[in-house]
């Protein structure tokens, strides 16, 4: 049993961001590695994640140019209106047809790499873009790939927004021409369910994950329409409660000074460390969204649940390998860390350390001589999902 709050072992997971990293790009033909289904987007994942903790990887490795490589090696010819276009697959081997989530994977990459955002060829990504959205019935679909047809996804309507976006900014004057806006709102608006929260398609079991996709959706349609008034349109104050009830005390990590939380994406459910970013994520979309200031934030802005939150997430942190695991790190047992909960873990823990109060309560000031191994930690940006960095100097 710890006595005290347990830190961020913060050398241990950058070499083993390291070893993921120096492994997928070495043997990414095997098919063996820890990234070989998700390739492009577990290179998201990791390199992120790295640049989060101020992990030079490239510099690490000496693999800048790698990682150019095997970019170019990720696109497929697809045929848009009788036109050829290159467009990001999933994996550099594998003949996938060409996807909006790897698409969005791809973007984020190259923004990473070369330290800002790029203009893609935003022609021909408008171009595939537009070949996913379909019109049936007055009914707005939009799809993960041309050989999917009629999907209704949460996961794609964010992906493709934000594909878009990062895409074609600061010259966002084809989006009408893009998107059907009006009735892309007019779908997220059907897609909340009673309970507040958002699931994969309508009338599905809200979750947080889907819930996630809806909000950042709505705040990049904000940005991109200047529709300041557009979170009256959704019922925030049941959204907000759905999503603080995803915070639960934890049962099974060992107790410290203080209890720690965990949270779970489903009501019932056992916790999972990914929903640590889910949620923190959503809430704080929410909040920059609604105008409305008498919403009361301030469950999530004390300072004892904070540290209860942190305290939660670290407990995942593999203190032998590296990374985060989905479950508690137990000494002896069979669970292992891997780059998608150690990248969540970490984005999550970006969220909470850079909050508002962090920097000003003073309360909170004792706390911070626990969480000095959270220093480094750089802010993410909740709807982007990259460092914040990239956005300071473009986003309104």
């Amino acid at each position: 049993m710890y006595n005290v709050i347990p830190k961020l072992n913060l050398e241990l997971h950058k070499k083993y961001l390291v070893i993921v990293t120096s492994d997928a790009l070495r043997n990414y033909e095997s098919y063996k590695t820890q990234l070989s289904s998700v390739f492009i987007h577990g290179i998201y994942w990791v390199l992120c994640c790295s640049d989060l903790i101020k992990l030079s990887i490239f510099d690490e490795l000496h693999v800048r140019n790698n990682f150019h490589d095997l970019l170019r090696k990720c696109k497929r010819e697809v045929y848009i209106d009788s036109f050829s276009s290159k467009i990001y697959s999933a994996n550099p081997l594998d003949f996938i047809s060409p996807s909006i989530l790897s698409v969005l994977s791809g973007i984020q990459i190259n923004t990473i790499i070369n330290n800002k955002i790029l203009e893609e060829n935003k022609y021909e990504t408008n171009a595939f873009i537009k070949s996913l959205i379909t019109l049936k019935d007055e009914k707005i679909y939009i799809n993960n790939s041309k050989s999917c047809l009629n999907q209704l996804d949460i996961r794609f309507i964010y992906s493709t927004l934000l594909v878009y976006y990062l895409s074609n900014y600061p010259d966002l004057t084809q989006l009408e021409s893009v998107f059907p806006i009006s009735k892309l709102t007019e779908l997220l608006v059907t897609m909340q369910n009673k309970d507040g929260g958002f699931g994969k398609r309508h009338k599905d079991e809200s979750h947080a994950g889907y819930t996630f996709c809806a909000v950042a959706s709505i705040a990049i349609i904000k940005k991109m329409t200047k529709n300041d008034s557009i979170y009256l349109l959704f019922n925030i104050e049941r959204l907000i409660r759905w999503l603080l009830k995803r915070i639960i005390i934890s049962e099974s990590h060992e107790i410290t000074e203080s209890q720690s939380y965990c949270f779970n994406g489903r009501i019932g459910k056992k916790c999972d460390v990914c929903y640590s970013w889910w949620v923190i994520a959503s809430l704080k979309i929410v909040e920059s969204i609604n105008t409305n200031k008498s919403m009361d934030y301030s469950l999530i802005l004390n300072s004892n649940i904070l540290k209860g939150l942190i305290n939660g997430i670290l407990c995942h942190q593999n203190n032998i390998y590296g990374g985060f695991q989905k479950a508690p790190f137990i000494i002896g047992s069979k669970d292992c860390s891997d780059p998608l909960h150690t990248f969540l873990s970490i984005s999550a823990l970006s969220l909470l350390f850079n909050s508002n109060l962090t920097q000003s309560n003073l309360e909170f000031c004792e706390l911070k001589k626990l969480f000095k191994t959270l220093d480094p930690i750089i802010k993410i940006d909740p709807v982007f999902v990259l460092a914040e960095k990239y956005f300071n100097n473009i986003i309104s």
